[in-house]
């Protein structure tokens, strides 16, 4: 077992180096993480010698974020130490468990629509979504940011909104392959 150990953390080395860091991952603290936290620990047994590849895996059907797409999302949130976050996803459990490390307070909800209580300084959405809720972005802090890869003529965008007083704007960072967050997108119904 220990070799497998030796192969994983060689691997995790080798992420930084060879995916986050030519993606535009420059956030120390984020790289820090993501250099420690075990990725092959938040997927699957059939999964884990997947779990550096750079693409997006399926989770119970729920997306979690190809390394790089994560990163660069965390990157330009800036997370800091002792602030509140929200992941949104299934597969969220190494997002969330990247932002514990950092040392963020984290709640996780599976679905986009959930009732939410409280502010958090930094909401993740993790997958892609064809708009971001009013009432999710209610929820931002005053100085909050929200990341997620938001559709844009079906292209996923890696986006990142800031709060500025009551309004929040975002900005568009990369294109990006992640898979739909399930529930994001309505059922379509029968319409004349």
């Amino acid at each position: 077992m220990s070799g497998m150990t030796e192969d994983f953390a060689a691997a995790r080395r080798t992420m930084v180096v060879s995916q986050l860091r030519p993606e535009g991952v420059t956030d120390v603290a984020v790289l820090a993480a993501m250099a420690k936290v075990p990725r092959e620990d938040h997927v699957p047994d059939v999964l884990r010698p997947m779990a550096y590849m750079d693409r997006s895996q399926l989770i119970d059907g729920a997306p979690m974020m190809a390394p790089a797409e994560l990163g660069r999302l965390l990157s330009e949130i800036a997370p800091e130490i002792g602030e509140r976050a929200l992941v949104i996803g299934g597969g969220g459990e190494y997002s969330a468990a990247i932002l514990a490390s950092i040392g963020l307070t984290v709640d996780r909800s599976a679905s986009l629509h959930e009732r939410l209580t409280g502010h958090y300084d930094v909401i993740l959405i993790e997958g892609a979504v064809p708009e971001i809720p009013a009432a999710l972005v209610d929820r931002l802090s005053g100085t909050g940011r929200i990341g997620a890869a938001i559709l844009d003529r079906g292209v996923a965008r890696l986006s990142i909104g800031r709060r500025n007083g009551q309004h929040v704007g975002f900005r568009s960072v990369a294109d990006a392959q992640v898979p739909l967050l399930p529930g994001s997108v309505p059922d379509p119904s029968f319409q004349f």
